[in-house]
């Protein structure tokens, strides 16, 4: 399989090829392997790369009969970050951990495995996974595929410019305050976080991020999102809890008329009521009036939810959740040397979550599980809300880290540009981002949709519905060749 066939095709249709045997598996790994050092070095996404051991595994099944696997033969990546992979280093991104391996495959990544991808390497993260930009002393910038200068997003990032810049038609991606829809709108892809206790976090983790963390792939196709929710969904023994069944495959959701929605849209700032970024409500107005085209009923509606405290109370338990992962860090190495071995933005992040109360963090955590409520009490009215996924398109490298002693700030620009992702995180509901907008300087801008707790299945076929409506398969970036 050539490089210029290998980048056409979604990860359901390479898995058709390998099942029909038009192609063997190791043809599909070595396109991906010829894209990767093609593209990589430009766009710094793959921060680990054991080509050749993972090839020979591949080319031992080349002869084994197609499998009922769903993405046999597909290449896939693993995030530095949330995926166990006995054998594998997992670094989080910081030096603290440079040689850390993992001990064990975690479930996620084991129902990977047997979706039937080929696993050949790790995507880039910022240190822990705790800002909006793939930026780090241990990798250096992930750059974005659709231009250079400016960042894939974060936590993903690495994953995310992996799939732009067609190394891979999906990849593994997590989700703590955005980190699967900020780089998904970045990189102008498709980001689905799940609903709470969709994905399973074990076996050795309860919850991921204190039940605000989610996991699941960052893709180019909707049906690819799917299928591979398809192969991952379900609960394990242990999990404190799970998401209602689906009713049937969400694959099959796709391509199904989902009716005519109640949508809600909102262009503007939470907290002040103030527009975003030009672009950015020009992505939602743009996606409002596709939605009234198509027949749904579409307002402008903000939720009844007090955002200016639901982001404090997220900052209360995000500066906690960062002084507990040094302090996890810090057991298993106790004599880190932080000052020379994490980031200022970690140290200062986790000073501020030491300053804190165990009452603070109870209090910020009720408020913040609190919003469920008022989002369910919203989707009562409201099938889907319609918003941006960031307050401005993507920033340039180095524009985070230069104002990251201002992320608090509500006027710093790094404030301004995380904006309404927190949200779906704190209430539990899937929401999903679609590449709707391109700027005029050619970056592109997601469109977030957000449905009730356990709705996937609906924003499956809406999603749909908006990919046949407004293609974007075939906009691609230049670095994608």
């Amino acid at each position: 399989m050539k490089a210029e066939e290998y980048v056409a095709h979604d990860a359901t249709a390479l898995a058709e090829k390998v099942r029909s045997r038009e192609v063997k598996r190791s043809e599909v790994l070595a396109a991906a392997i010829e894209v990767a050092e093609r593209r990589n070095p430009e766009i710094n996404a793959i921060c680990h790369a054991p080509y050749e051991e993972v090839m020979e595994q591949v080319e031992a099944r080349d002869d084994a009969p197609a499998s009922d696997a769903p993405f046999d033969g597909v290449p896939f990546l693993l995030k530095d970050l949330g995926a166990e992979y006995e054998g594998w280093p997992m670094r989080l991104g910081s030096r603290a951990l440079a040689e850390n391996v993992c001990s064990y495959t975690d479930t996620l990544t084991q129902r990977y495995v047997d979706s039937g991808v080929s696993i050949f390497g790790r995507t880039t993260t910022p240190e822990f996974g705790l800002i909006a930009v793939t930026e780090s002393e241990l990798y250096g910038d992930t750059r974005n595929p659709w231009d250079l200068g400016h960042t894939p997003g974060a936590s993903s990032g690495g994953a995310a410019a992996s799939v732009a810049a067609g190394i891979v038609p999906f990849a593994h991606a997590n989700d703590g305050g955005g980190s699967i829809r900020i780089p998904a709108s970045c990189c102008g892809l498709v980001g689905m976080k799940p609903s709470r206790g969709r994905t399973p976090s074990g076996p050795v983790a309860g919850e991921l991020v204190s039940g605000f963390g989610y996991q699941h792939v960052v893709a180019r196709t909707v049906r690819d999102c799917a299928g591979m929710l398809d192969a991952t969904a379900g609960p394990e023994v242990g999990d404190i809890y799970a998401a209602p069944p689906a009713s049937g495959s969400l694959a099959a959701e796709v391509g199904r008329d989902p009716g005519t929605l109640r949508v809600a849209f909102w262009t503007k700032y939470w907290q002040n009521d103030e527009p975003t970024d030009p672009e950015c409500v020009e992505a939602v107005q743009g996606a409002a009036k596709l939605l009234t085209g198509l027949g749904h009923q579409v307002e402008e509606k903000r939720p009844d939810v007090d955002f200016d405290a639901l982001g404090k109370a997220f900052g209360v338990q995000w500066g906690a959740l960062a002084a507990a992962g040094v302090e996890t860090v810090r057991r298993a190495i106790p004599d880190l040397d932080e000052e020379r071995l994490l980031e200022p933005f970690t140290r200062e992040l986790a000073e501020a979550g030491r300053k804190r109360s165990a009452l603070d963090l109870t209090v910020a955590r009720d408020l913040l599980f609190a919003n469920a409520r008022d989002m369910g009490r919203f989707h009562e009215t409201y099938d889907v809300l319609v918003t941006t996924v960031l307050g401005t398109p993507p920033l340039r490298i180095g524009e985070w880290s230069r104002e990251s002693a201002r992320f608090l700030d509500d006027d710093s620009r790094a404030n301004r540009f995380m904006l309404t992702t927190p949200l779906a995180n704190a209430s539990g509901q899937p929401a999903i981002t679609l590449p709707l907008h391109m700027t005029q300087d050619g970056l592109p801008v997601g469109v977030m949709f957000t449905a009730a707790y356990g709705r996937e299945d609906l924003l499956y076929r809406l999603a749909g519905q908006i990919e046949q409506a407004a293609p974007w398969i075939q906009r691609r970036p230049a670095v994608f060749g």
